[in-house]
């Protein structure tokens, strides 16, 4: 759906005020859809990838699937409370993994993975059909986890 048509139903359905954007590239649409309708809703998603450029072009956050949504909510009260230096600075340092998990074809296996480590899944065994982490990957999850300081956590 194009922005111009979701700001239209916006307009011709009051309750259709809410847009979730993942159809690249987000950010001129997220500024497109503000500009035309400023009181819209708008969420960025794709894993973050392009959370902070979403911000700054006028979203309001992000409903997205990232194994780390703590470190999206750090980036996100940075950026409302003015605090841009340090958004930017949080969002660079964790886009290695970010960009990581947004594997396309393991990213959802990535993701239960991350999950199960921090506890808050009990495995990360994934429906079928799935890719399964190999060895490489998974050495490469933990390498990147430990540079960020994030093992364990």
């Amino acid at each position: 759906m194009s922005v111009d048509f979701v700001v239209k139903l916006a307009e011709e359905a009051p309750q259709c005020n809410f847009l979730k954007l993942e159809d690249v590239p987000c950010p001129p649409k997220v500024a497109k859809a503000r500009a035309a309708k400023p009181d819209m809703v708008i969420f960025g998603g794709l894993g973050g990838m392009m959370f902070l450029e979403e911000l700054k072009s006028g979203a309001d956050g992000a409903m997205t699937g990232f194994g780390f949504p703590d470190i999206l909510v750090d980036i996100y009260r940075q950026y409302t409370s003015g605090d841009i230096d340090g958004a930017t600075a949080t969002f660079y340092r964790y886009c290695p993994l970010i960009r990581f998990e947004a594997q396309d074809g393991i990213s959802m296996t990535l993701r239960k993975e991350i999950y199960a480590r921090r506890g808050a899944i009990a495995s990360a065994q994934a429906r079928r059909p799935y890719m399964a982490l190999d060895e490489g990957t998974l050495r490469d999850l933990d390498d990147l986890l430990t540079r960020l300081d994030l093992q364990g956590k």
